[in-house]
């Protein structure tokens, strides 16, 4: 039988602060926006796969550091950030 030490009924803190944020940092979004599936980035309709997530970055300000999007929105601004840090890297070596 499987057996740890983890409670998962308890989440650990890193857990609880992240789930926080999410809600913390989450775009309000009125309910018609919500029924229709109105992605705020991308300013289209019908897009119900929106989500809030943590970006890949890490800005003083961190209501920045969470996007509110539908996924396509979602998977550009990663590619972006991802080029932006490859780069970044490549020159400090």
């Amino acid at each position: 039988m499987w057996s740890s030490n983890v409670d998962v009924l308890n989440p650990c803190e890193a857990c609880k602060e992240y789930i926080e944020n999410k809600k913390k940092y989450a775009l309000k979004r009125k309910w018609w926006q919500i029924l229709l599936g109105y992605c705020p980035w991308c300013c289209r309709y019908f897009r119900y796969n929106i989500r809030t997530v943590r970006r890949n970055t890490q800005y003083c300000d961190p209501r920045n550091n969470w996007i509110t999007a539908c996924k396509e929105c979602r998977e550009n601004d990663y590619e972006y950030f991802a080029e932006l840090w490859n780069d970044y890297y490549s020159d400090c070596l």
